[in-house]
């Protein structure tokens, strides 16, 4: 009986050893577990490249948008000082010129 259960021992071991991955097993599961990580990584690094270039697009266009504003700022001042400048120019074309005006004053007088 001794002999028996030492065979059966012997035999459930052999058993249990033989059941598990061999070493070619074990290195395939490996490698699929490397390239999965190097899959990944590849794919992070397109995703962090294409975020990068739609940050540099973004700036550039509210560095651009910055600037447009800032030259219509400018031609809307310009256009103020134009217009202001015309107002002064046909102002003073409108006032009456102050010779006249003083030799009637000193006429005036005079006829009194």
């Amino acid at each position: 009986m001794k002999k028996a259960i030492l065979i059966l021992s012997l035999f459930g071991i052999t058993f249990l050893v033989a059941c598990g991955p061999s070493a070619k097993d074990k290195a395939a599961a490996e490698q699929a577990r490397l390239d999965s990580i190097a899959t990944v990584e590849a794919e992070q690094f397109t995703l962090d490249s294409i975020a990068d270039v739609q940050a540099a697009e973004a700036q550039a266009a509210r560095e651009d948008s910055l600037v447009k504003a800032a030259s219509a700022a400018g031609a809307q001042q310009a256009t103020k000082a134009s217009q202001q400048a015309q107002q002064a120019a046909q102002a003073k074309s409108d006032v009456p010129q102050t010779k006249g005006l003083s030799g009637a004053v000193k006429g005036k007088k005079k006829g009194k």
